[in-house]
This record gives C-alpha cells, sequence and structure tokens, in this order.
C-alpha cells in the first residue's frame, strides 16, 4: 500500500547532498578567510550569505530531494529556486569583492548578461535529456544543481553589485531587453503546459515513485510552476536594474557636473562635442 503523504512526512525528509553540503562549506570557509583580511567588512554581508548558503542547503538537501528525480514538477521547481532565488542572498554577501580578479568580475556585471542567460538555461536545464541524465544518475543531478547556482550567481551580481561601472545607455538597453524577456519567458511553460507529448526524458529515466502523478499531468503541472514563477520573478529583476539605470544615470550626471565645475571658462567640455551627451544636458 502506498503511503499517504502528510506535511509532516513531507516536510521531514531531509538527506545529505555531498556535493551541496561540500560546495557550502568550502564557499563558507573561502568567505571567513577573506573578509579577515578586510579591515571593515558589514556583518550584514555576512548574514546575507550565510542565509544564501542555508537556502542551498534547504534545496539541495531538504524534502524536494526525495522527489526531484521522480517528479517532474518538483525538478521544475528545484532548478528555478536554485537559478534565479538562492543566488540573490548569497550575491548579496558580495563575495565578488572578495574575488581578486576585478577585470574578470567586471566583464561579468555586465547587465545584457542576466536576460540572455535565463531563457537558454531554462531551455538547457528544463528540456531534452539533461532533466533524464539527472534522474538516472544522482552525481549529474547534484552536478546541474551547482551549475545552475553559479549560472544565478552570474544572473544576480549586476543586480546586487556595489561597485557600478556600466553606462546607463548599457543598463537603459538591459531594462528593454528585460520587458522583452518578460513575454519571452512565458514561452518555456506554455510550452510544457500545452505539449500532448514528453519534451524531456525525464520521465523514460525517473525514479518510480507510487505517488508520482502520470507523466502528462506532472509535465503539465511542470509548465505552469515554470510559466507562473519565472513570471513572477521577472518583476524584481526588472525593478532591480531600473534601480541600477537610475544610479548608473545620476552618476554619470554627477560627473558631467564636476567636471564643469572644474572647466575653465574659456575651455569646452569634451562631452559638449558628443551629440548624445550634449543633447541630455539642454
Amino acid at each position: 500500500m502506498a503511503t499517504q503523504l502528510t506535511a509532516a512526512t513531507v516536510l521531514g525528509r531531509w538527506s545529505v547532498q555531498p556535493v551541496a553540503v561540500a560546495a557550502a562549506l568550502a564557499g563558507l570557509g573561502w568567505y571567513l578567510r577573506a573578509i579577515r583580511q578586510r579591515a571593515a567588512w558589514p556583518r550584514r554581508r555576512t548574514g546575507w550569505f550565510v542565509a544564501g548558503l542555508l537556502l542551498w542547503l534547504a534545496v539541495c538537501c531538504g524534502p524536494a530531494t526525495h522527489y526531484d528525480r521522480s517528479v517532474y514538477w518538483v525538478w521544475v521547481s528545484q532548478a528555478l529556486a536554485l537559478l534565479l532565488i538562492v543566488p540573490l542572498p548569497l550575491m548579496s554577501g558580495q563575495p565578488a569583492e572578495l574575488i581578486r580578479l576585478p577585470a574578470f568580475v567586471d566583464r561579468l556585471s555586465s547587465p545584457l548578461l542576466g536576460p540572455a542567460l535565463i531563457p537558454l538555461v531554462c531551455v538547457a536545464a528544463l528540456f531534452g535529456p539533461v532533466p533524464g541524465w539527472a534522474a538516472e544518475y544522482a552525481p549529474v543531478g547534484w552536478a546541474v544543481q551547482l551549475l545552475l547556482l553559479l549560472i544565478g550567481a552570474v544572473i544576480a551580481l549586476p543586480l546586487v553589485a556595489t561597485h557600478d561601472t556600466a553606462s546607463s545607455i548599457a543598463v537603459g538597453v538591459a531594462v528593454a531587453v528585460g520587458f522583452v524577456e518578460l513575454l519571452i519567458d512565458a514561452v518555456p511553460g506554455i510550452v510544457l503546459r500545452l505539449s500532448t507529448h514528453p519534451v524531456t526524458s525525464f520521465f523514460t529515466h525517473r525514479v518510480p515513485l507510487a505517488q508520482a502523478p502520470y507523466w502528462l499531468r506532472d509535465q503539465q503541472i511542470g509548465g505552469g510552476v515554470l510559466w507562473c514563477v519565472a513570471e513572477l520573478l521577472d518583476l524584481p529583476f526588472l525593478v532591480l536594474i531600473f534601480r541600477r539605470w537610475v544610479r548608473a544615470d545620476a552618476r554619470e550626471a554627477a560627473g558631467i557636473d564636476a567636471q564643469l565645475a572644474e572647466a575653465p571658462a574659456d575651455e569646452t567640455p569634451w562631452f559638449l562635442s558628443d551629440p548624445r551627451l550634449r543633447d541630455r544636458l539642454r
């Protein structure tokens, strides 16, 4: 007889996912060593980083791990959490400031990178053979989880960066791309929701579970989760990018004001010869 699932039995099912635990311990050890070399490091940042690690462990070692290889919509939910939710508190701890590769970090801070990555990663992780490999071979699933977290960290980096060097034009383009992405992100969820044939090998390789829904119903629920969650999570991302746009514009305006104040009365500042900047000053 199939065991009846209750909230108590589901929430009480925790396990040790070795890759997640090792990554959390390694990340915490590196972070604590790195901040010791800083004269003053805000405790708030450390708190955010630790909260992100705890959330990472909750997603990878919590109740979802008992169903992510058997129920497709659980796999979808877990993947979205690792890609779009867990990286935000982690990167709010500003680990990028502790990395001694500023040029490399600046390249990853492009505001256009996140909007380009999200739909591609969602399609790669939720369609095709990858979900099936993760269901059949647990280590593959562990590696995919870690990869999703790392990609999510790259996506979140521009949203929480404290040292912003991107121009207002680049960030404005990112805002426009974000609005377009808001529409594009709905497509994978709609495809999952409306398809009447399997769009992934997950159902061929999944671990049998008595409580697992029929594959078509499972895929439809997964499509609904992807459709709704991806759209809802796009909104705070757009807000953060818009805030960055406002800050970039204010920073450039302050720089122009400073140069105007320092320039001799008979000298024309360089930016007045640039049509784009000259028109903004009118």
